[in-house]
């Protein structure tokens, strides 16, 4: 069913449902387009205090990010919750672009080390949109990768309060190839 639904946008596909309580197959055609799927959700928990969860760290989690982010400050945010519970992870130039949103300029945010021993540093920028204010990151045992990347940035610099479970640990950067 996924594979016939899914193609070229702006293409139409005929569908056929079954009607169960009328006992009637209707005819639909639908035109298929793209649909967009959030990986950042933010709202004013109280006054001066904005929540922002991330689920994943996908292409386009940066510019949801600093968007909430820029409405939350707008609306006199001064400390923030950062909820990566059950965030998986994913790429991990975004999770240096987020973890660059809370660290002043200079600040480690991750060192990776290739297997040939050559070791690369992530460092801040002066771009950050919350140098100041306080920082809770909440995580479980299921935050990973990209993830733990911005806890432990956070937590390494002295620049938020980690609150929660241990996180899933694995610790490791990995590259895709194609």
């Amino acid at each position: 069913v996924i594979r016939t639904l899914k193609g070229k946008p702006n293409t139409e596909v005929e569908l056929q449902v079954y009607r169960k309580q009328t006992n009637q197959l209707l005819n639909f055609k639908v035109k298929r387009g793209k649909v967009p799927i959030p990986s950042v959700h933010g709202y004013l928990l109280s006054e001066g205090v904005g929540y922002i969860e991330i689920n994943r760290f996908a292409e386009t989690t940066g510019v949801e990010f600093r968007k909430i982010l820029k409405g939350l400050k707008e609306k006199g945010t001064d400390q923030l919750v950062l909820d990566l519970r059950d965030n998986p992870g994913g790429y991990l130039h975004i999770a240096e672009e987020i973890s660059d949103a809370f660290l002043p300029k200079g600040d480690v945010i991750v060192i990776t080390k290739s297997n040939q021993g050559k070791r690369e540093f992530s460092i801040a920028t002066a771009d950050g949109l919350f140098e100041k204010g306080q920082v809770y990151v909440l995580i479980n045992g299921q935050s990973a990768s990209a993830s733990e990347v911005v806890a432990g940035a956070l937590q390494d610099n002295d620049r938020g309060w980690i609150v929660g479970q241990r996180s899933f640990g694995k610790g490791l950067v990995q590259q895709q190839m194609p």
